[in-house]
């Protein structure tokens, strides 16, 4: 007897609450260290959060993020100032591009950087 897979599945409902759950918490978390920030710097004001890995391509936690800090949130693209070769697919370079920011600063060092 094969084991029922449609238990497995979640709504599109579930999922979406799922998302809003944990994009609410990071906000609140980021949001939480930003105070931390200005209560030792209080002079200071930051305007821009620039946002790398997979969960950059969650519009709901830019949104979020934005408006629980008050700061402009923009997605990274480290390949923005590089001259790409044509036969890369510009489209997969835009849509890896949060995911590529560490891998880029490393590759870009030179040796014997620190």
């Amino acid at each position: 007897m094969q084991p029922d897979k449609s238990k497995d599945n979640l709504s599109p409902d579930d999922l979406k609450q799922i998302v809003s759950s944990v994009v609410s918490e990071w906000s609140i978390e980021i949001k939480r260290a930003l105070d931390f920030y200005y209560s030792a710097n209080p002079d200071e004001q930051i305007k821009s959060i620039m946002l790398s890995g997979g969960g950059a391509h969650i519009k709901e936690f830019r949104q979020l993020l934005a408006a629980e800090t008050s700061s402009d949130v923009e997605t990274i693209n480290p390949f923005k100032k590089l001259h790409i070769a044509e036969h890369f697919d510009p489209s997969y370079l835009e849509h890896i591009a949060p995911q590529a920011a560490i891998c880029m600063g490393l590759a870009l060092r030179r040796v014997d950087d620190k």
